[in-house]
């Protein structure tokens, strides 16, 4: 095609003739392609089109944008074959008003993979950060999801928990059984349909700059064997369930699920898939020799029998061997829930603190209500399905200015009032930057804050009072038992405006009922409720919100749980919530990711791994165990907590038979309840060690437990485990007798009159 050069090109590009320029400009490029097996590239004027191997175009890779200060958007005038199997695209820049602005890229054209080195030069005034590179959809084509592609990895030693690692970010487009890919060097989010950010360094001399990307082209049917031809490994492999979040009901008897496995290269290989059940038991074991041609794809069913399964968990892993080593493996989880009615009780402790529409968001609110999820930290009640109510919480920075605070509360609380939230956390951690501070100036900070933030509080109620509104104002979420800020908002003024007090009680590597050290759950929630009905008026405490709740399962993280150690945490803190009084109790969050990454996979950032789910919708442990304690506390009524030390709890209890067992008891409509583990072990998970390796979740974390006999009310007891699972266990002269160890049990049918501890 012809392109019209713009002014001042031959300056830019040191020509000394312009004629010359424009008679390349202006002469119709000569078609040029190349062809590799598995994909086809045509030069384009100075687009390349990128097609599979069958001529399908699929992608255009085009021009540069670079938008941060003066924008200049390069544009691809040609294409050169430099050496065999080697390109060079120039290109032309407009709005390059100090003529120091330039761009160039080179291809190489591997056997599989187009591998690019890209040459920036800018002018001081212009900032590379935000620079996006064109990688559109030929006509015919379409853009596909991104692929964020996990690779799985054994721990480094024996005994410890397997874990995804980052392989790669991805743009798809596709047409038909291809798709063209870029592999995302730089924010995947930052995009629109014409082009993709593309990172670039600082490359010697102030003002030139490096960048790099790879393309391939990779089946409709498998984008993730993308990565797998990428680095050049033999095979990928991907677990799948026809449910969202591979969650089964016991009536269906079965549970199927497909391993599809893509091969790079023609070859045969083995097929091992086991299944483990969460007592460790092999369920299916089987192995299938495959032999497949290059870039074949082979779908292989499995199907696992639940019939006799009323509630579990199921561990898959799947993996390719050759004769000696594996090659790959991946791991996913099916469950088998059975249907339930909450009730729907308004005074329900249970809630999510933030969850990802995904695999779509009816899907999403589906589960959340089945898991018993009764309030959403954040949301629209106009769209909200029965039975969940959305609280509101946004935030002002901490930093905001007095003057600036009108518009932005305006803002905030309009959102509140349309979406009809019934509770609003105003403002999120403003103590956060304190507790790493020394004394006095984390002192002076804390105290400047409150007094921010009660004038922010002022503001706000007016503003609500103004409107007619009758929304609760929550205080801003408070990291830690930081008792220091609570009393520094106290003494500005601002628990006399609130409605209510927030508290995120994290916690470290101890367990839930833990009430030691500065991040634990339980004597975080204690002391704040003892600290709130000191420093409110007599009689008339503000409750407790405790907005985000965690169970944090970054894989073999000595401050992190273990997989199960989280599902007995998630049955401890509800239980502990419900006991100290605690309003509403969020747990942070449904889903593994983040909101800036849903879906993606960091393994070295913790903040990936708090959901309840898998970025692949497969349910952990810990979301068996939320549904567990949800259906428990449903209408239920706190009625005593035994727990042995007192306030004084050591490291290492003593190991008396009785002094290490907790009780916490409930009124339900369901008869008494009694929830029961032992600390003979202590309350510390793991010690610190940047080498410690989680045990899999179907390895129980405690090693010992303690016989105890329990009076019965009837001829028997139900016993329920920490993912819901249920026995009955009859009882010889009025009593059970079972084994408690640190993970909790759930049991209806004991005698309510006995003494508090069994």
């Amino acid at each position: 095609m012809t392109r019209r050069h713009p002014a001042g090109l031959a300056t830019i590009f040191a020509l000394s003739v312009l004629g010359v320029l424009g008679t390349v400009l202006a002469t119709p490029a000569r078609a040029q392609s190349w062809q590799r097996a598995h994909y086809q590239l045509h030069a384009q004027g100075g687009d390349l089109v990128l097609a599979d191997g069958k001529g399908r175009p699929l992608a255009v890779i085009g021009d540069l944008h670079v938008g941060w200060g003066a924008p200049q958007l390069f544009r691809p005038t040609q294409v050169r074959a430099i050496a065999d199997g080697r390109l060079q695209v120039d290109y032309v820049v407009e709005n390059d008003t100090t003529a120091n602005a330039a761009f160039s890229a080179e291809y190489e054209l591997g056997d599989a993979v187009i591998r690019a080195d890209y040459r920036l030069r800018l002018p001081p005034a212009v900032k590379a950060g935000g620079a996006m590179l064109q990688f559109s959809p030929a006509e015919g084509a379409e853009h596909r999801n991104v692929l964020k592609a996990g690779r799985w990895q054994h721990a480094a030693s024996a005994g410890g928990s397997d874990f995804e690692i980052y392989d790669g970010y991805f743009r798809v487009i596709g047409s038909g059984d291809s798709c063209a890919m870029m592999a995302i060097h730089g924010n995947a989010l930052w995009r629109n349909d014409r082009r993709q950010h593309l990172t670039f360094t600082p490359d010697g001399e102030p003002g030139n700059y490096s960048g790099r990307a790879e393309y391939v082209v990779a089946p409709t049917a498998m984008p993730a064997l993308a990565p797998a031809v990428l680095n050049n490994r033999p095979y990928a492999i991907v677990l799948s369930t026809p449910r969202p979040f591979n969650c089964f009901a016991p009536a269906d008897g079965l549970a199927p699920f497909d391993v599809t496995v893509g091969a790079t290269h023609a070859g045969t290989a083995i097929l091992a898939v086991q299944v483990r059940d969460f007592d460790g038991r092999v369920v299916l074991q089987e192995q299938r020799d495959l032999t497949f041609a290059e870039r074949a794809i082979r779908r292989e069913a499995f199907v696992l029998p639940i019939a006799e399964v009323q509630r579990g968990i199921f561990f898959v892993s799947a993996s390719i061997r050759d004769q000696d080593r594996e090659l790959v493996f991946a791991r996913t989880t099916i469950a088998v829930l059975p249907p339930h009615d909450f009730s729907g009780d308004e005074r329900s402790i249970f809630g999510i603190a933030a969850f990802f529409n995904e695999p779509s968001r009816d899907d999403a609110l589906a589960m959340l209500k089945r898991l018993g999820v009764r309030y959403v930290r954040q949301g629209d009640n106009r769209y909200a399905p029965d039975g969940i109510t959305f609280f509101g919480h946004t935030s002002l920075r901490p930093d905001c200015k007095p003057e600036n605070m009108d518009a932005a509360i305006q803002k905030l609380a309009a959102a509140v009032i349309e979406r009809q939230n019934p509770v609003y956390e105003f403002c999120n951690e403003w103590n956060m930057a304190a507790l790493n501070k020394a004394p006095e100036e984390a002192t002076k900070m804390r105290r400047e804050r409150a007094e921010l933030y009660t004038e922010a509080l002022k503001r706000l109620r007016a503003i609500r009072t103004a409107a007619g509104a009758d929304f609760k104002i929550v205080s801003v979420g408070i990291a830690g038992a930081d008792l220091d800020f609570l009393r520094a908002l106290h003494d500005a003024g601002a628990l006399a405006l609130l409605d209510g007090i927030a508290l995120h009680p994290g916690r470290g590597n101890v367990t839930a009922d833990a009430a030691f050290g500065f991040w634990n759950y339980f004597g975080s929630v204690r002391v704040f409720q003892d600290a709130i009905r000191e420093l409110c008026p007599p009689g008339a405490p503000l409750p407790l919100y405790l907005t985000e709740v965690y169970a944090c399962t970054h894989a073999n993280n000595w401050w992190k749980d273990s997989c199960r150690a989280a599902a007995e945490n998630t049955v401890i803190s509800y239980a502990l919530a419900m006991a100290a009084g605690a309003r509403q109790t969020f747990f942070y969050q449904f889903n593994d990711g983040t909101h800036f990454d849903i879906g993606g996979v960091r393994e070295n950032d913790s903040e990936y791994s708090y959901g309840l789910v898998r970025r692949d919708g497969s349910l952990k442990a810990a979301a068996l165990a939320y549904a567990a304690i949800a259906e428990a506390l449903d209408q239920a009524e706190f009625s005593s907590y035994h727990r042995p030390g007192g306030d004084d709890e050591s490291v290492n209890p003593p190991a008396a038979p009785d002094s290490n067992l907790h009780v916490v008891r409930f009124a339900t409509p369901r008869g008494p309840l009694a929830i029961l583990w032992d600390r003979s072990e202590g309350y510390v998970q793991s010690q610190r060690d940047d080498a410690l390796h989680h045990r899999e979740a179907w390895v129980p974390h405690w090693t010992k437990s303690t016989t105890v006999t329990l009076p019965c009310a009837g001829d028997n007891a139900t016993v329920i485990d920490v993912i819901g699972r249920s026995r009955r266990v009859s009882a010889v002269n009025g009593a059970i007798t079972i084994a408690i160890s640190g993970e909790p049990v759930m049991i209806y049918g004991l005698d309510e009159n006995t003494a508090t501890a069994p």
